[in-house]
């Protein structure tokens, strides 16, 4: 294998996180109406699932949804009434 091989032989091609799919912090801050600081608390405490790829916060899409309809307040889902 090519030392500057970008993956590792039988692992495929990587998928890529679309803006479709999910949202990086600022607009999830914009979108929820709270500040960055807040949404960096909220996603180190882990009350916001998301991923951490590198430096970056990455939120699924549906998640943020969740969040907005009130269905998901400190990680756990609410249930339907």
């Amino acid at each position: 294998m090519n030392k500057h091989h970008k993956y590792k032989r039988g692992r495929g091609k990587r998928p890529r996180l679309t803006s479709k799919d999910g949202v990086y912090v600022d607009e999830l801050a914009d979108e929820l109406g709270l500040g960055k600081n807040q949404t960096y608390e909220a996603l180190r405490s882990g009350v916001i699932p998301a991923l951490r790829i590198g430096r970056r916060w990455w939120i699924a899409r549906a998640t943020m949804e969740r969040i907005k309809a009130g269905e998901l307040v400190n990680n756990y889902a609410v249930p339907a009434q």
